[in-house]
């Protein structure tokens, strides 16, 4: 099933986050492989005051 998805990146000064959408039938092997990614549950927009 397609999930959304943030893969996070260890730069040598920053650390980033992109958003993306995948399948997750591949999360356990790309979790095995190294890479740093998380299942977005909610997103919460900004208020405007």
């Amino acid at each position: 099933m397609k999930k959304l998805l943030n893969i996070t990146v260890n730069g040598n000064t920053k650390t980033w986050g992109f958003q993306f959408v995948g399948d997750d039938e591949y999360l356990d092997e790309w979790r095995d492989d190294g890479l740093e990614i998380d299942e977005i549950i909610a997103e919460i927009g900004e208020s405007e005051d």
